[in-house]
């Protein structure tokens, strides 16, 4: 897989996904805030917050904090389904609420309950978790109620290669990343620095350099890390 940085880069990501059948027309009222208790997702043994609320089988998490720490190319609403979509692994997630239905690519699968909506986000039960990072990914969730804790531990971890390439075209300085294997990622920026995080995949300490190091007033600083490490 092949990922790509200029020097002004710009980021962008898409998701697409079969439509869920349509909510009822009481679905479609705005829910208020329900009433929710600060958790802590665990990875690894390094915790974040993650607002967590009782449903009606179960809890229901946040969908948003989880996606920003597990990864998963940028979550879109459509309005006229109302349902969520979100890409991880190459393969399109979609749920939303009042619906117990969720597709993992191809694949339907029936939820213990369906999600919420509220102007916090998608809370999302714990199986729908297991279906999507657990299945696509190889994580395991376990929920502790008495802690509130929930857990996420790494059934696999893939050791990948990585060839960075530094191309110079009229001025403008490309480096590409290209993987033997695609990683689920994450891309942050702070200030000059790019710095892309494998959630579970394991790149080289010294991968190979195509091209030498960018150069120029606008060279960008890319750092690349293993979130297990």
């Amino acid at each position: 897989m092949v990922f790509s940085a200029a020097v002004k880069p710009a980021f962008a990501a898409l998701a697409a996904g079969l439509l869920l059948p349509l909510p009822s027309p009481a679905q479609e009222r705005p829910q208020a805030e329900p009433p929710s208790v600060v958790a802590q997702l665990s990875v690894d043994g390094d915790r974040v917050p993650l607002p967590v609320t009782q449903g009606t089988a179960g809890p229901l998490f946040l969908l948003g904090p989880i996606l920003l720490r597990l990864g998963g190319d940028g979550l879109v609403v459509v309005p006229i389904d109302h349902s969520h979509r979100f890409r991880l692994a190459q393969v399109d997630v979609v749920l939303g609420p009042g619906t117990d239905v969720m597709t993992v690519g191809r694949a339907i699968v029936t939820l213990r309950q369906a999600p919420i909506a509220s102007p916090a986000g998608l809370w999302v039960p714990l199986d729908a978790l297991q279906q999507s990072y657990g299945e696509l990914m190889g994580l395991d969730f376990q929920w502790y109620g008495n802690d509130r804790v929930l857990e996420v531990t790494s059934r696999r971890s893939r050791e990948v290669s990585l060839d960075i390439q530094v191309v110079h075209i009229q001025g403008i300085t490309t480096v590409v990343l290209q993987f033997d294997h695609a990683p689920t990622y994450k891309v942050s920026t702070r200030g000059p620095v790019v710095e892309i995080a494998t959630v579970m995949d394991v790149p080289p300490r010294r991968p190979a350099l195509i091209g030498g190091l960018p150069h120029g007033p606008g060279v960008l600083i890319i750092a690349i890390r293993s979130r297990i490490q």
